[in-house]
């Protein structure tokens, strides 16, 4: 049940974000990668790297909750990335810091290496917290 809620709640956070990745505002996957690589001119391994996520803006284990509020659509390397810095940074800070790196062309991290091919029903389990 919960799942199935997280997964509306991603459907929201996406359309209202015009399907663009909270962070860094890129075009997000909702339909198979396959296809998002063909209309983006991407491989594969790269679209995997744009599939929509469910991220939690307060992480559920500092005390954030499954809601609307606090659920945002990002792309599945941003969401890792997030979470794999040393420092911890709130949502707008992690934005801010994305989007300067992608002003100086460092984002995607240049060592950035395409994640793991995910079956598509578990991409909605991908980078959860």
């Amino acid at each position: 049940m919960l799942e199935h809620h997280l997964l509306h709640l991603r459907r929201i956070a996406a359309r209202k974000q015009a399907y663009r990745c909270w962070y860094c505002e890129r075009p997000m996957c909702l339909g198979t990668p396959t296809s998002f690589a063909r209309r983006h001119g991407l491989t594969e391994a790269l679209a995997r790297m744009h599939l929509c996520t469910a991220e939690h803006l307060v992480p559920r284990s500092k005390g954030g909750k499954t809601c609307r509020r606090n659920i945002a659509a990002a792309c599945l390397l941003c969401n890792a990335m997030r979470h794999r810095l040393p420092h911890e940074l709130d949502p707008a800070a992690f934005a801010a810091y994305v989007r300067r790196q992608q002003a100086i062309g460092l984002w995607p991290p240049p060592n950035c290496q395409p994640l793991p091919n995910y079956s598509f029903k578990r991409t909605a389990d991908v980078g959860l917290r």
